[in-house]
């Protein structure tokens, strides 16, 4: 495609229903969805809370992990090719998953929900901004300005955050 005026058409080709999903969700009321971080040796875990008929999309994450449903519903859908979304899962509390590398999701919360995910952490980092950004790709959404805080829940300065290191864990 070709530069039109002001308008990349690349660009404009590359917009994805999640980017336009994801935009939507910057323009609504904030929603605070409170994280804890455990850092044990070699693995990082961490706790979400996403509240009941909260949207969230997830980052494309870089590694296979486990995650677990502690609490709650969730509807986890993922954007088909031709743009449309299908449901990967309805979880419920109690249930395991698999988390595959390139997967970026949009997850809708029947109820409030709690989902942990574990990662390996060889090097041991105690920074969840850090370990994040080795986790997770960069949010490329041409319709976004991601260094603004809504699209930057994962961090520790926006989220409320507490961090747990191995000799506080009791």
């Amino acid at each position: 495609m070709e530069q039109h005026g002001l308008i990349d058409m690349k660009e404009l080709s590359e917009i994805s229903t999640m980017d336009k999903i994801e935009e939507q969700i910057g323009n609504s009321p904030k929603v605070e969805c409170p994280l804890e971080h455990f850092f044990t040796p070699e693995i990082y875990t961490r706790k979400i809370f996403m509240p009941k008929d909260s949207i969230v999309v997830s980052l494309k994450h870089k590694t296979t992990h486990p995650f677990f449903i502690l609490k709650g519903k969730v509807a986890v859908l993922r954007e088909k090719e031709n743009g449309e979304f299908e449901i990967e899962g309805m979880h419920e509390a109690g249930f395991m998953g698999i988390t595959r590398t390139g997967t970026k999701r949009l997850l809708y919360n029947i109820e409030d929900t709690i989902w942990v995910t574990c990662h390996s952490n060889p090097d041991n980092i105690e920074d969840p901004n850090e370990i994040v950004l080795r986790l997770s790709e960069p949010n490329e959404n041409p319709l976004i300005d991601t260094s603004k805080p809504e699209f930057s829940i994962w961090k520790k300065e926006v989220s409320p955050s507490l961090i747990h290191k191995e000799l506080q864990i009791a």
